[in-house]
Parts: C-alpha cells; sequence; structure tokens
C-alpha cells in the first residue's frame, strides 16, 4: 500500500506540472479529476512490478508531459513518449494473461 501511495502521489505531481499543454491537454481532458483518475489507473497497475520498472513508467510519464517545445529541443516527440507510456503499462497486464 505504501509503494502504490508513493507512486500515486508522484504520477498525480508529474501529470499536474504541466497540466494545461501535458499529456491529458492532447485528449481534451482539462479536468484536474481526469488527471487523478489517470495517476491511479496507472498506479494500480504498474505498483506491484519491480522498482526499476516503476522507476522507468515515472520517467517516461515526466518526459511525455514536458512543453512540445521543450521536447522537441531536446529532440523527441512527446506523441512517441505517451505510446511508449500506454505500452509500458499494458505490457505487464498481457503478459500476465499470456
Amino acid at each position: 500500500m505504501k509503494r502504490f501511495l508513493v507512486v500515486f502521489l508522484v504520477l498525480v505531481i508529474v501529470l499536474a506540472i504541466n497540466f494545461k499543454a501535458g499529456i491529458l491537454a492532447q485528449f481534451s481532458a482539462t479536468n484536474f479529476f481526469v488527471a487523478v483518475l489517470v495517476a491511479l489507473i496507472i498506479s494500480a497497475l504498474v505498483a506491484s512490478e519491480h522498482a526499476g520498472f516503476v522507476v522507468l513508467v515515472i520517467g517516461v510519464a515526466l518526459a511525455a508531459n514536458v512543453p512540445r517545445e521543450v521536447a522537441l529541443s531536446i529532440g523527441y516527440d512527446r506523441d512517441v513518449m505517451i505510446a511508449l507510456l500506454v505500452a509500458l503499462v499494458l505490457l505487464p497486464i498481457i503478459s500476465r494473461q499470456f
């Protein structure tokens, strides 16, 4: 439970940092409740995994949530990071099923 809360709080902070122009704004979700709900779902899916995997998911979420100009100046596209984040969250679910 402690690990879940830590992951949840970090993801809420990551999603709230750049709320108006971040990941959720691309999907027309500008309500803070949606950010908390997304963080809750990702935390529930990822918190039981290895610590390195959790750090990787949080790092990719942070990279996907930087302003578009900063991401392009560094040399990556936020959309690719969002796709990578979705793949990382779905990977453990798919591997448990098969």
